[in-house]
């Protein structure tokens, strides 16, 4: 009995120091490293996967399918831990980053192409799919006006256009009547619930 315990406690604390090392990159935060050691656990037994950021986490999750989201995420901060998942995660994977790489106080468009360039070759499978960014919502408040409408449109741009090279799915946003968001950037409780289904390719309604 004590060996077993002393095996299982190595494993969890293997699990604990690779989940932060996985992550390391984007947050040292103890919940993400936390979920990180989860969403190991959990991916090769899923059906689909979702890698994103807090519209991801926020988002009801289908029991269909494992969203992977982090809070300020971009493609390059959590290129480590998305390479590990699509690695031990045989099944379909959506994309759905990009909004954080358009925040006013870190923008380097052609590193953030380049990360998402290579997400895709880390990531590659026939079930691809990149979901294009969503909207933000510039007059709202307090969050609205740190982010770049015009970065948005480019990094959206630049997914049609990888996605057409590459052969990929894309998910195309859907226009949304003003108030979709509460603060700017993350949706409301319906608007979340709606881009939930759209991940997994149901309609957005």
């Amino acid at each position: 009995m004590i060996v077993l315990a002393s095996v299982a406690f190595a494993l969890a604390a293997t699990l604990i120091l690779f989940s932060a090392w996985a992550i390391a990159s984007h947050s040292g935060r103890p919940g993400d490293i936390a979920r990180t050691a989860l969403h190991l656990v959990k991916a090769p037994l899923a059906r689909q996967m979702v890698i994103g950021d807090s519209r991801v986490f926020q988002a009801p999750e289908p029991a269909t399918a494992q969203f992977v989201g982090y809070g300020g995420a971009t493609f390059e901060s959590v290129s480590r831990i998305s390479r590990v998942l699509c690695a031990i995660h045989d099944g379909p994977v959506t994309i759905a980053l990009g909004v954080n790489d358009a925040n006013t106080r870190h923008i380097d468009i052609a590193a953030s192409e380049a990360a998402m360039a290579q997400l895709v070759e880390d990531c590659a499978r026939p079930g691809l799919t990149l979901a294009k960014i969503w909207p933000i919502e510039v007059d709202r408040r307090p969050h609205g006006s740190k982010f770049d409408v015009e970065a948005i449109t480019r990094l959206n741009e630049t997914m049609s256009e990888l996605a057409q090279s590459k052969a990929l799915d894309v998910l195309p946003a859907p226009r949304l009547e003003t108030g979709f968001t509460e603060d700017g950037i993350h949706f409301t409780p319906q608007v979340s619930a709606s881009f939930g289904r759209w991940l997994i390719g149901e309609p957005a309604e």
